[in-house]
């Protein structure tokens, strides 16, 4: 049986530092997010860029050997300062890590070897996505919400070769 986390995060893994930041990829509900990102806070770890897939149901198909899922993740970086304009966080988040985080997730299932899809995908921004009143974090986000309909195989994922952004 394909795990399709496990193989998303072997490709997700390879992306390069954003910002000087490592992307961090994770799975799960809105519970095991909080006690995760406390967990990570109480070792000194920055936890964005931040990955999140919230996608749970799949469609597996043991003669094709491949794994069908509406794969959906949030893509967040935390900006406390909620005073910024639409165009200051723009620059600050979204121009300068969302997007090129987006780029590399798209390029990444493009040039893994294990994912079949059309190249197809959703997404929608979020500035000041967050506060422990309205949603699942204490941490205040601008957020990518992104969702594709992908195909994941059993192959190896191949090493990416990425491009310069």
């Amino acid at each position: 049986m394909i795990v399709v986390e496990e193989k998303i995060n072997t490709i997700l893994s390879q992306i390069p530092a954003v910002l000087d930041n490592t992307p961090k990829y994770a799975w799960g509900d809105e519970l095991h997010l909080d006690k995760l990102l406390g967990a990570w806070k109480q070792n000194g770890v920055n936890p964005y860029p931040l990955i999140y897939q919230t996608s749970k149901e799949e469609i597996h198909n043991d003669r094709l050997n491949e794994c069908e899922t509406k794969w959906r993740a949030v893509i967040a970086t935390q900006n406390d300062n909620t005073d910024l304009t639409n165009d200051e966080r723009w620059k600050l988040s979204f121009k300068n890590e969302l997007n090129p985080m987006i780029r590399r997730i798209v390029e990444g299932f493009k040039k893994s070897g294990i994912i079949d899809w059309e190249g197809r995908f959703k997404i929608a921004r979020y500035g000041n996505y967050g506060d422990s009143n309205e949603h699942f974090t204490e941490d205040i986000w601008d957020a990518i919400s992104f969702e594709a309909d992908i195909k994941v195989n059993d192959e190896c994922v191949k090493t990416i070769r990425w491009t310069n952004l």
